[in-house]
Protein backbone atom coordinates (compact mmCIF):
# COMPACT_ATOMS: atom_id res chain seq x y z
CA UNK A 1 0.00 0.00 0.00
CA UNK A 2 2.61 2.42 -0.80
CA UNK A 3 2.72 4.53 -3.83
CA UNK A 4 6.49 4.93 -3.99
CA UNK A 5 8.71 2.33 -5.42
CA UNK A 6 11.53 1.13 -7.10
CA UNK A 7 13.18 3.46 -9.33
CA UNK A 8 16.06 4.64 -7.93
CA UNK A 9 18.05 1.81 -8.19
CA UNK A 10 18.43 1.35 -11.71
CA UNK A 11 18.83 5.97 -11.78
CA UNK A 12 22.81 6.36 -11.85
CA UNK A 13 23.16 2.96 -13.88
CA UNK A 14 21.20 4.15 -16.75
CA UNK A 15 22.58 7.46 -16.50
CA UNK A 16 25.67 5.86 -17.21
CA UNK A 17 25.08 3.94 -19.87
CA UNK A 18 23.28 6.34 -21.76
CA UNK A 19 26.25 8.97 -21.96
CA UNK A 20 28.88 6.40 -22.23
CA UNK A 21 26.38 5.47 -25.24
CA UNK A 22 26.54 9.12 -26.38
CA UNK A 23 30.32 9.40 -25.88
CA UNK A 24 31.07 6.20 -27.68
CA UNK A 25 32.31 7.73 -30.85
CA UNK A 26 35.74 7.59 -31.86
CA UNK A 27 35.52 10.73 -34.47
CA UNK A 28 34.31 12.50 -32.07
CA UNK A 29 36.61 15.80 -31.46
CA UNK A 30 38.12 16.85 -27.81
CA UNK A 31 36.33 19.87 -28.02
CA UNK A 32 32.82 18.64 -28.21
CA UNK A 33 34.29 15.56 -25.98
CA UNK A 34 34.86 18.57 -23.22
CA UNK A 35 31.26 19.58 -23.92
CA UNK A 36 29.92 16.24 -23.63
CA UNK A 37 31.06 15.77 -20.27
CA UNK A 38 30.55 18.73 -18.77
CA UNK A 39 26.90 17.87 -19.67
CA UNK A 40 27.24 14.34 -18.06
CA UNK A 41 28.29 16.25 -15.18
CA UNK A 42 25.44 18.49 -14.87
CA UNK A 43 23.02 15.24 -15.11
CA UNK A 44 24.82 13.48 -12.60
CA UNK A 45 24.62 16.42 -10.36
CA UNK A 46 21.09 16.99 -10.51
CA UNK A 47 20.45 13.04 -10.32
CA UNK A 48 21.97 13.76 -6.96
CA UNK A 49 19.71 16.38 -5.91
CA UNK A 50 16.69 15.21 -7.20
CA UNK A 51 17.27 11.67 -5.72
CA UNK A 52 17.95 13.69 -2.23
CA UNK A 53 14.61 15.86 -2.41
CA UNK A 54 12.67 12.51 -3.41
CA UNK A 55 13.98 10.97 -0.15
CA UNK A 56 12.76 14.11 1.66
CA UNK A 57 9.24 14.05 0.20
CA UNK A 58 9.85 17.24 -1.09
CA UNK A 59 8.46 16.26 -4.63
CA UNK A 60 8.03 19.85 -5.40
CA UNK A 61 11.70 20.08 -6.09
CA UNK A 62 12.45 17.10 -7.55
CA UNK A 63 10.01 17.27 -10.47
CA UNK A 64 12.00 19.94 -12.36
CA UNK A 65 15.05 18.42 -11.36
CA UNK A 66 14.15 15.73 -13.53
CA UNK A 67 13.00 17.92 -15.76
CA UNK A 68 15.91 19.50 -16.36
CA UNK A 69 17.93 16.59 -17.21
CA UNK A 70 15.47 15.65 -19.97
CA UNK A 71 16.05 18.31 -21.74
CA UNK A 72 19.68 17.68 -21.78
CA UNK A 73 18.99 14.20 -22.74
CA UNK A 74 15.50 13.76 -24.05
CA UNK A 75 15.54 9.87 -24.22
CA UNK A 76 17.03 9.42 -20.53
CA UNK A 77 14.35 6.08 -19.82
CA UNK A 78 15.41 6.56 -15.87
CA UNK A 79 14.84 10.61 -15.84
CA UNK A 80 11.24 9.87 -17.21
CA UNK A 81 10.36 6.85 -14.71
CA UNK A 82 11.82 9.08 -11.82
CA UNK A 83 9.83 12.16 -13.47
CA UNK A 84 6.63 10.03 -12.81
CA UNK A 85 7.68 9.13 -9.62
CA UNK A 86 7.63 13.25 -8.64
CA UNK A 87 4.22 13.17 -10.17
CA UNK A 88 2.83 10.53 -8.21
CA UNK A 89 3.84 12.22 -4.83
CA UNK A 90 2.26 15.34 -6.36
CA UNK A 91 -1.08 13.31 -7.08
CA UNK A 92 -0.71 14.30 -10.84
CA UNK A 93 -0.87 10.65 -11.62
CA UNK A 94 -2.47 10.66 -15.58
CA UNK A 95 0.59 13.01 -16.06
CA UNK A 96 3.04 10.03 -14.38
CA UNK A 97 1.35 7.47 -16.21
CA UNK A 98 2.59 9.40 -19.46
CA UNK A 99 5.71 9.79 -18.15
CA UNK A 100 6.32 5.91 -17.35
CA UNK A 101 4.50 5.16 -20.84
CA UNK A 102 7.61 6.97 -22.54
CA UNK A 103 10.17 5.05 -20.36
CA UNK A 104 8.91 2.06 -20.95
CA UNK A 105 8.91 2.76 -24.62
CA UNK A 106 12.47 3.72 -24.60
CA UNK A 107 13.71 0.48 -22.51
CA UNK A 108 10.87 -1.98 -22.24
CA UNK A 109 12.59 -4.79 -20.72
CA UNK A 110 13.10 -2.58 -17.54
CA UNK A 111 10.64 -4.11 -14.38
CA UNK A 112 10.95 -0.90 -12.86
CA UNK A 113 8.50 1.15 -15.16
CA UNK A 114 6.06 -0.92 -14.92
CA UNK A 115 6.22 -1.40 -11.33
CA UNK A 116 5.83 2.29 -11.09
CA UNK A 117 3.15 2.47 -13.74
CA UNK A 118 1.65 0.50 -11.69
CA UNK A 119 1.47 2.35 -8.55
CA UNK A 120 -0.31 5.09 -10.61
CA UNK A 121 -2.67 2.97 -11.64
CA UNK A 122 -3.54 2.00 -8.51
CA UNK A 123 -3.94 5.67 -7.27
CA UNK A 124 -6.27 6.06 -9.99
CA UNK A 125 -7.65 2.87 -8.82
CA UNK A 126 -7.72 1.13 -11.95
CA UNK A 127 -6.61 -2.14 -9.96
CA UNK A 128 -6.49 -4.58 -13.15
CA UNK A 129 -4.22 -2.35 -14.85
CA UNK A 130 -2.04 -2.25 -12.29
CA UNK A 131 -1.79 -6.04 -11.74
CA UNK A 132 -1.23 -6.21 -15.10
CA UNK A 133 1.81 -3.94 -14.82
CA UNK A 134 3.21 -5.99 -12.27
CA UNK A 135 2.37 -9.45 -14.02
CA UNK A 136 4.85 -8.14 -16.49
CA UNK A 137 7.44 -6.70 -13.89
CA UNK A 138 7.66 -10.54 -12.98
CA UNK A 139 8.11 -11.79 -16.38
CA UNK A 140 10.91 -10.01 -16.73
CA UNK A 141 12.27 -10.33 -12.60
CA UNK A 142 10.65 -13.12 -11.45
CA UNK A 143 12.27 -12.52 -7.74
CA UNK A 144 10.95 -8.77 -7.78
CA UNK A 145 9.97 -8.47 -4.27
CA UNK A 146 8.59 -4.75 -4.91
CA UNK A 147 6.26 -6.52 -8.11
CA UNK A 148 5.05 -8.66 -5.45
CA UNK A 149 4.15 -6.21 -2.69
CA UNK A 150 3.01 -3.82 -5.31
CA UNK A 151 0.60 -6.67 -6.63
CA UNK A 152 -0.86 -7.79 -3.29
CA UNK A 153 -1.15 -3.79 -2.71
CA UNK A 154 -3.63 -3.41 -6.00
CA UNK A 155 -5.15 -7.09 -5.01
CA UNK A 156 -6.04 -5.81 -1.58
CA UNK A 157 -7.60 -2.66 -3.20
CA UNK A 158 -9.88 -5.11 -4.90
CA UNK A 159 -10.63 -6.68 -1.47
CA UNK A 160 -8.82 -9.85 -2.66
CA UNK A 161 -7.54 -10.52 0.89
CA UNK A 162 -6.03 -14.28 0.11
CA UNK A 163 -4.52 -13.28 -3.11
CA UNK A 164 -2.59 -10.11 -1.20
CA UNK A 165 -1.46 -12.54 1.66
CA UNK A 166 -0.02 -14.58 -0.69
CA UNK A 167 1.73 -12.02 -2.50
CA UNK A 168 3.19 -10.09 0.44
CA UNK A 169 4.67 -13.28 2.01
CA UNK A 170 6.12 -14.48 -1.70
CA UNK A 171 7.92 -10.20 -1.29
CA UNK A 172 8.85 -11.27 2.54
CA UNK A 173 10.12 -14.79 1.17
CA UNK A 174 12.72 -13.10 -1.04
CA UNK A 175 13.35 -10.04 0.81
CA UNK A 176 13.55 -11.24 4.41
CA UNK A 177 13.94 -7.59 5.61
CA UNK A 178 11.67 -5.71 3.57
CA UNK A 179 9.44 -3.56 6.21
CA UNK A 180 6.81 -2.26 4.10
CA UNK A 181 5.93 -5.75 2.84
CA UNK A 182 5.60 -6.87 6.40
CA UNK A 183 3.45 -4.16 7.57
CA UNK A 184 1.48 -4.55 4.69
CA UNK A 185 1.00 -7.70 5.30
CA UNK A 186 0.20 -7.46 8.85
CA UNK A 187 -2.44 -4.63 7.85
CA UNK A 188 -4.48 -7.21 5.72
CA UNK A 189 -4.22 -9.85 8.93
CA UNK A 190 -6.01 -7.44 10.87
CA UNK A 191 -8.69 -6.79 8.51
CA UNK A 192 -9.28 -10.25 8.36
CA UNK A 193 -9.47 -10.62 11.80
CA UNK A 194 -6.10 -11.65 12.80
CA UNK A 195 -5.28 -9.40 15.05
CA UNK A 196 -2.82 -11.10 17.48
CA UNK A 197 -0.64 -11.91 14.60
CA UNK A 198 -0.91 -8.52 13.14
CA UNK A 199 0.39 -6.87 16.18
CA UNK A 200 3.43 -9.65 16.54
CA UNK A 201 4.46 -8.95 12.80
CA UNK A 202 4.46 -5.10 13.46
CA UNK A 203 6.48 -5.89 16.42
CA UNK A 204 9.06 -7.87 14.78
CA UNK A 205 9.18 -4.68 12.50
CA UNK A 206 9.61 -1.80 14.83
CA UNK A 207 12.13 -3.51 16.35
CA UNK A 208 14.35 -4.55 13.14
CA UNK A 209 13.57 -1.37 11.73
CA UNK A 210 13.41 1.32 14.39
CA UNK A 211 11.98 4.81 13.39
CA UNK A 212 9.79 2.49 10.39
CA UNK A 213 6.40 5.05 11.70
CA UNK A 214 4.61 2.60 9.54
CA UNK A 215 4.45 -0.45 12.43
CA UNK A 216 4.41 1.98 15.38
CA UNK A 217 0.98 3.87 13.69
CA UNK A 218 -0.75 0.94 13.37
CA UNK A 219 0.53 -0.61 16.66
CA UNK A 220 -1.26 2.63 18.10
CA UNK A 221 -4.20 1.84 16.66
CA UNK A 222 -4.38 -1.52 17.39
CA UNK A 223 -3.47 -1.34 21.19
CA UNK A 224 -6.15 1.55 21.91
CA UNK A 225 -8.78 -0.78 19.81
CA UNK A 226 -7.91 -3.65 22.47
CA UNK A 227 -7.48 -0.82 25.70
CA UNK A 228 -4.03 -0.99 26.21
CA UNK A 229 -3.71 3.15 26.46
CA UNK A 230 -0.02 3.08 27.63
CA UNK A 231 0.85 1.22 24.66
CA UNK A 232 -0.90 2.97 22.21
CA UNK A 233 0.25 6.50 23.73
CA UNK A 234 3.88 5.19 23.79
CA UNK A 235 3.53 4.10 19.99
CA UNK A 236 1.50 7.18 18.60
CA UNK A 237 4.93 9.41 20.46
CA UNK A 238 7.49 7.41 18.27
CA UNK A 239 4.99 7.55 15.11
CA UNK A 240 5.17 11.72 15.42
CA UNK A 241 8.61 11.71 15.82
CA UNK A 242 9.51 9.66 12.23
CA UNK A 243 6.84 10.78 10.08
CA UNK A 244 3.57 13.16 11.26
CA UNK A 245 1.51 12.48 8.17
CA UNK A 246 -0.19 9.74 9.85
CA UNK A 247 -1.86 12.57 11.87
CA UNK A 248 -3.89 12.90 8.34
CA UNK A 249 -6.91 10.72 7.63
CA UNK A 250 -7.39 11.60 4.20
CA UNK A 251 -3.46 11.08 3.53
CA UNK A 252 -3.90 7.07 5.57
CA UNK A 253 -6.47 6.12 3.30
CA UNK A 254 -6.28 7.57 0.10
CA UNK A 255 -2.10 7.81 -0.51
CA UNK A 256 -1.06 5.55 2.12
CA UNK A 257 -3.99 2.83 1.95
CA UNK A 258 -4.45 1.21 4.72
CA UNK A 259 -7.49 -1.35 4.91
CA UNK A 260 -10.94 -0.01 6.19
CA UNK A 261 -10.33 -2.03 9.51
CA UNK A 262 -7.01 -0.20 10.24
CA UNK A 263 -8.23 2.92 8.98
CA UNK A 264 -11.34 2.84 11.75
CA UNK A 265 -9.23 1.68 14.60
CA UNK A 266 -6.57 4.51 14.00
CA UNK A 267 -9.74 7.18 13.80
CA UNK A 268 -10.78 6.24 17.25
CA UNK A 269 -7.39 6.74 18.39
CA UNK A 270 -7.40 10.49 16.69
CA UNK A 271 -10.63 11.28 17.94
CA UNK A 272 -10.05 9.39 21.47
CA UNK A 273 -13.53 7.52 21.36
CA UNK A 274 -13.35 5.69 24.42
CA UNK A 275 -11.31 2.14 23.70
CA UNK A 276 -12.35 -0.90 23.60
CA UNK A 277 -12.05 -2.98 27.44
CA UNK A 278 -9.15 -5.00 28.06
Amino acid sequence: MNLFSSGWRRLLASCLIAIALWLSPVWMTASWAAQAQEIATRIGNLASEAMQATRQFDFNAALPLWERILELDPDNPAAYSNRGNALVGLGRLDEAISSYDRAIALTPFVSDSYINRGTAYEGLGRWDEAIADYNRALEIEPDAADAYNNRGNARAGQHDWDGAIADYRRATEIARDYPFAQSNLALVLFQTGRVQDAIQLWRAVSRRHPGFADAEAALAAAYWQQGNVPQAEERWSRTMQYDRRYRDRTWVQGIRRWPEAAVTALDAFLSLQTPLPS
